[in-house]
């Protein structure tokens, strides 16, 4: 088993069962890299390789008016478990992407963490996302956001502590992971006099999703448990992604709210913690005793 918050503890947990995910993951990673070798290094892969392991964890934008953007899509989709999702009549694009699936993150989570083994001291979903804007194929109106992603991903992958046992999916305590989000001073800012603070709540994400649906308690325990982290709707005001917290018996969030860094605040990266009743109720149009739900904000300047 991988713990409190993975998908697969929907599975029994046995012997038998254990070696059949394991087996699945061993599958995803094929998949993803279109090779049955899943051990080379980074750069042995084609750069459509790289490009899906990256981007079915932080969801890069491609800007689907470059028609190099679109080669590129066309072979993720034909060979890398990109999504096809619609064609328009008038056939100048496509809709595609990756829709959530936990167990192709976990093997993405997987792959990233064994080239990073062989790399430098550059991450490599990093290097991934810089090459993908040499490519000249991302949306440039969306490059703070999937910064964004990729930031708060690789905190929540730096708190993670089963990796070199190759459990990439899981709880991850608040606490660690703000403790590999901020630096030290901030992450003892955060935690103010309150040492306790946030001991029993966890995050389990290990990809994005772009939300399209209305949300609900009920919607923010499932993404909790498919390892799921929010990315809000185009035009959405007020905040851009949402981390599902479990604290003990209650779910709750983390919103995150990006910003151009026009002119940079005392710390690039404020951590808030606040207790807002009107705006957790009208956030999430939910009123299970709204005055029971802290929740956290990240207002990230990029």
């Amino acid at each position: 088993g991988q713990g409190q918050g993975s998908y697969s503890d929907a599975f029994p947990q046995d012997g038998e069962w254990e070696e059949a995910v394991r087996k699945l993951r061993r599958l995803a990673r094929s998949k993803l890299l279109l090779s049955v070798d899943d051990r080379k290094a980074m750069y042995d892969y084609k750069k459509e390789a790289r490009y899906a392991v990256a981007a079915c964890r932080i969801q890069l934008a491609f800007d689907m008016s470059l028609s190099s953007a679109q080669a590129r899509a066309r072979e993720l989709v034909r060979s890398h478990m990109g999504t096809l999702f619609s064609v328009p009549q008038h056939r100048e694009f496509f809709y595609w992407g990756w829709p959530s699936e936990p167990i192709l993150a976990d093997a993405a989570a997987g792959i990233l963490h064994s080239w990073s083994q062989t790399s430098d001291n550059h991450s490599p979903v990093i290097k991934i996302l810089d090459e993908a804007l040499q490519d000249n194929i991302l949306d440039r109106g969306e490059t703070g956001e999937v910064v964004a992603r990729t930031v708060l991903l690789m905190a929540r992958d730096a708190a993670t502590r089963n990796a070199d046992e190759g459990k990439f999916s899981g709880a991850v305590s608040v606490r660690d992971f703000f403790a590999a989000l901020l630096p030290p001073v901030a992450f003892q800012e955060f935690l103010g006099e309150e040492p306790e603070k946030f001991k029993d709540a966890c995050i389990s994400f290990t990809h994005w999703e772009r939300w399209r649906g209305p949300m609900s308690a009920e919607a923010l325990r499932r993404c909790f448990f498919r390892n799921v982290a929010i990315i809000a709707p185009r035009g959405q005001k007020g905040y851009d992604l949402v981390i599902p917290v479990k604290d003990k018996d209650l779910f709750t969030i983390i919103i995150v709210q990006v910003k151009a860094a026009v002119a940079p605040t005392t710390g690039a990266m404020q951590a808030l913690h606040t207790r807002n009743e009107k705006n957790g109720e009208s956030l999430w149009g939910v009123n299970p005793k709204p005055e029971s739900r802290e929740f956290l904000a990240i207002v990230m300047e990029i």
